[in-house]
């Protein structure tokens, strides 16, 4: 009997020991965003806002509640807001909030917005950059609806970024202020035929190298005219010499473009 009462005994112990036990969180997924947060630290991954991860830096000194001009700066393919943010945006002296997106399919150590081949058919190349800027206009909107915004966001973004820069003042007008494409073009079947009714010109300066083979600055300078002839307020910078990169000058215009932006902002 009483062996009987000391396996019961254990028995019980057992079963609360099992039932006190705490459940551990399940690891998160491989990729997967950091929790949402009112600041993000300098070089921290940003959360997930409409299925885009973003990297947030704030620049000038300015602070996390400040009142900011929202800057989104779109990488090239293959790249990733690690390497884009140090190389061109680390030192703005302005004040402002700095959101660097990810791609969103990886490529190789870095990402792309929408695939790019010889064998793509035109059509479907353009619905996938429109797919694109629809995911980064949504990113944008549910940013500034949770940031402290003056006037309304600066897009600019290289290559890849530059055709979504693109993509974004022509599809969602409404929703920046200026965008500042470099090394940029958009596929011609997304090219409008007229301005939308009661719809914002946002003011577009594009910046372009005139030796680039890989997006050629011809292709930028036609969709520049057709927007010319639609009353667009839009401008092309051509640098001599300048293949797919950004030059020291381009740099230098296209952070001289960005201040004015941002000083605009604060007073509108």
């Amino acid at each position: 009997m009483p062996r009987r009462r000391a396996l019961l005994a254990f028995f019980l112990l057992v079963v609360v020991a099992l039932g006190c036990k705490r459940e551990e969180p399940a690891p998160r997924p491989s990729g997967a965003s950091a929790p949402a947060s009112a600041h993000r630290e300098p070089g921290a991954t940003g959360p997930e806002v409409k299925d885009i991860r973003h990297i947030e830096q704030l620049t000038g000194g300015a602070k996390a509640d400040e009142p900011l001009p929202m800057i989104v700066a779109i990488h090239g393919r293959g790249g990733r807001p690690e390497e884009f943010l140090p190389t061109f945006f680390q030192r703005l002296p302005f004040r402002a909030r700095l959101i660097l997106p990810y791609g969103t399919e990886p490529l190789g150590d870095g990402f792309e917005w929408f695939p790019m081949s010889d064998n793509l058919p035109l059509d479907a190349f353009a619905a996938d950059v429109e797919k694109a800027a629809h995911r980064v206009a949504k990113m944008i909107t549910a940013l500034v609806k949770s940031r402290p915004t003056l006037g309304k966001p600066i897009v600019t973004g290289f290559s890849q970024g530059g055709f979504l820069s693109f993509a974004i003042a022509i599809l969602h007008p409404e929703l920046i202020a200026e965008a500042h494409p470099v090394a940029g073009r958009l596929p011609p079947e997304l090219w409008p035929s007229s301005w939308p009714a009661g719809k914002p010109m946002p003011k577009i300066y594009a910046l372009h190298g005139d030796a680039d083979t890989i997006v050629t600055i011809a292709d930028d300078q036609k969709l520049v005219a057709r927007l010319k002839q639609l009353g667009v307020p839009i401008e092309l910078h051509a640098y001599p010499g300048v293949q797919h990169t950004i030059s020291p000058e381009m740099r230098r215009d296209l952070e001289a473009g960005l201040a004015k932006a941002a000083e605009a902002a604060r007073s509108r």
